[in-house]
C-alpha cells in the first residue's frame, strides 16, 4: 500500500513539474497591457450613464456634458428633448401614465410613468 501511494505521489509531482515548466510567465509589457485594460474597464463601469425616473422626474447621472436626452413614446416619436448641463441632472417630465423610451447618447432605457 505504501509503495502504491509513493508511486502515485511521484507521478503527481512529476506531472506538476512538467506543467509548471511549460507555463509561460507573462512579460512586464503584457502585464502592463492587461493592467491598463482592467483600469479602463473599471473607469467605464464607474462612469456608466444612469437613468431613473421617480415622481415624474428624470434623473440622469454620469452623462457627458452637452449630451442630448430624448424622451420618446412607444411609437418612436420624440416628445421631449433636454440637454445635459452637469454630471447629475434632473428634468421635470410632466408625462401621462404609460411607457416611454429615454435615449442618452447610445443608452436606451424603457421607463414606466404610473
Amino acid at each position: 500500500m505504501r509503495k502504491l501511494l509513493f508511486i502515485l505521489l511521484f507521478i503527481v509531482t512529476s506531472f506538476t513539474h512538467v506543467v509548471m515548466s511549460q507555463a509561460r510567465i507573462p512579460s512586464s509589457e503584457e502585464e502592463k497591457i492587461v493592467s491598463e485594460a482592467i483600469q479602463e474597464q473599471l473607469k467605464n463601469e464607474n462612469t456608466k450613464v444612469s437613468i431613473s425616473v421617480y415622481d415624474n422626474q428624470l434623473y440622469v447621472t454620469n452623462a457627458t456634458e452637452h449630451s442630448i436626452v430624448e424622451v420618446k413614446n412607444m411609437l418612436g416619436e420624440t416628445i421631449l428633448t433636454f440637454q445635459i448641463t452637469s454630471s447629475r441632472d434632473v428634468f421635470n417630465l410632466n408625462l401621462k401614465k404609460g411607457f416611454y423610451i429615454i435615449r442618452v447618447d447610445e443608452i436606451l432605457q424603457r421607463i414606466i410613468i404610473k
